[in-house]
């Protein structure tokens, strides 16, 4: 209800400085919208197919770190075994 005043107040607002396009928008809303032709866009064969990026092996995980953990305050931090 409150999204249905919001919207009832862009609308009177826009219309009082002459703007249209907004209420001809609204009032089309059940002509152009089509759940049914959204969806079966996905049914469609696939024109082009991006391909996948070749997989890396990462190997130690902890290596992967950019920052250094910080140990507790006051004591200096641990540095990453290499």
């Amino acid at each position: 209800l409150r999204t249905a005043f919001g919207a009832a107040r862009i609308l009177g607002r826009n219309l009082l400085h002459g703007q249209t396009n907004f209420a001809r928008m609204l009032w089309k809303f059940n002509q152009v919208y089509n759940p049914r032709r959204q969806l079966a866009d996905h049914a469609r064969p696939v024109r082009y197919e991006l391909p996948l990026p070749e997989r890396l092996d990462v190997g130690d995980r902890r290596r992967l770190y950019v920052h250094i953990r910080g140990g507790a305050k006051g004591t200096p931090a641990r540095r990453a075994a290499d």
